[in-house]
């Protein structure tokens, strides 16, 4: 945490996260390795191994493509103050809009689901992607801004701590 000398005086507390590069590394590595073992199915002749092939080689491809970007950016992933917080791929979002903050997972995974106040507004300013995004992690039943901390220094429940604190 830093201190900085916000309005009026008063001196603002923020907390700053930023990518592992180390784990990072290694999430792309492991993406990849799921890459070629998708390749690999892709080149049996049984249907459904070549279906799960193709489905793992689209996925984790993916997967290791925005790792393998995210490798060269040194902006913060995650920044909050006392105000709100602005995570590299939501964006901004002030306090008097979150209902709560809290640590859900979803298959022994982790992550951070920020409960908004009206979900639809922030869909409506949200990008194409991060629009799709959410209506399926609201069709999951969370919050259309949930992120994952694997590439942080910090786990869900130590980000979901320092969120709380700013929150007040």
């Amino acid at each position: 945490m830093t201190e900085s000398d916000g309005r009026g005086g008063k001196l603002e507390t923020t907390t700053v996260y930023k990518s592992s590069i180390l784990r990072t590394l290694l999430l792309a590595a492991g993406a990849g390795f799921f890459v070629l073992v998708g390749c690999v199915l892709m080149l049996t002749t049984e249907a459904s191994s070549m279906v799960v092939g193709a489905m793992a080689f689209v996925f984790f491809g993916s997967c290791w493509v925005l790792l393998v970007l995210q490798l060269p950016r040194r902006k913060p992933e995650l920044v909050i103050t006392d105000r709100g917080f602005t995570h590299r791929r939501l964006g901004s979002v002030d306090w008097a809009d979150v209902d709560r903050v809290q640590v859900s997972s979803i298959g022994g995974q982790a992550f951070v689901d920020v409960a908004l106040r009206d979900p639809a507004a922030f869909l409506a300013r949200s990008s194409l992607l991060i629009r799709v995004l959410g209506r399926l992690n609201q069709g999951f039943g969370f919050s259309p801004a949930v992120f994952s901390t694997q590439t942080m220094p910090a786990s869900p429940d130590e980000v979901v701590a320092a969120m709380r604190h700013h929150r007040g």
